[in-house]
């Protein structure tokens, strides 16, 4: 009997000791639903904020497309210019009355031309005359093109060179290549015929040669 009291006593402070945990853990799991139910709710406003900007994104895209689709029912592609390859008489013709031949050769003493910081005197060359004669081929509807060479060569005075040369060159419509000169518009099926004949050359040795259309 003398043992009863105590033994009362360790169940009560057990029972009191496993209430307290458990009230304990019960606060803390509800104080995680809390925050979980918090950031639930956060999630739920940001899901609904970008459903919102998705149908806006959806809205632009739909204005967008049908605008384009107007635009591309508006327009009207260019029309294409197709050159052709010339007779050799549509050749002579048309070098006859093309005027690029005319203009005077100058050499850096022509226009003043400055590019940002840097003074230029652009002079009328080899260059200038080429790109004339194909630009103005073209708009007659002729097929021309831009010959780019090296070449070393020896001057009928004995003279050494090594420079370079802008010309031009066509395929005619029965298929035969000539050379052009638009300085003079002599025309050659001979490249180094044609070199020697416009600068005075001895002999003439092509080094490298592109050609553009």
């Amino acid at each position: 009997m003398s043992n009863r009291p105590v033994l009362c006593a360790f169940i009560f402070l057990a029972i009191a000791s496993l209430s307290s945990v458990t009230i304990y853990q019960f606060e803390r799991l509800y104080a995680n639903n809390v925050r979980l139910t918090e950031r639930n709710q956060n999630l739920m406003m940001q899901n609904e904020l970008l459903i919102g900007q998705l149908d806006s994104f959806e809205k632009q895209y739909l204005e967008l497309s049908v605008r384009l689709k107007l635009q591309q029912s508006q327009y009207t592609a260019p029309t294409r210019i197709n050159l052709k390859r010339p007779t050799l008489g549509e050749l002579t013709t048309f070098l006859a009355q093309d005027p690029t031949s005319n203009q005077a050769y100058q050499f850096g003493t022509g226009i003043h031309l400055t590019v940002g910081d840097e003074d230029f005197n652009v002079g009328y060359v080899c260059s200038n005359y080429a790109s004339d004669l194909k630009r103005r081929a073209a708009t007659a509807g002729l097929n021309i093109s831009l010959v780019i060479i090296d070449y070393e060569a020896t001057k009928d005075t004995g003279a050494y060179i090594a420079t370079g040369h802008i010309l031009n060159g066509v395929i005619l419509s029965d298929g035969r290549w000539l050379w052009i000169e638009p300085q003079t518009d002599t025309v050659s099926s001979s490249l180094k015929t044609l070199m020697k004949i416009g600068f005075k050359l001895s002999s003439i040795e092509i080094l490298k040669l592109a050609i553009t259309w």
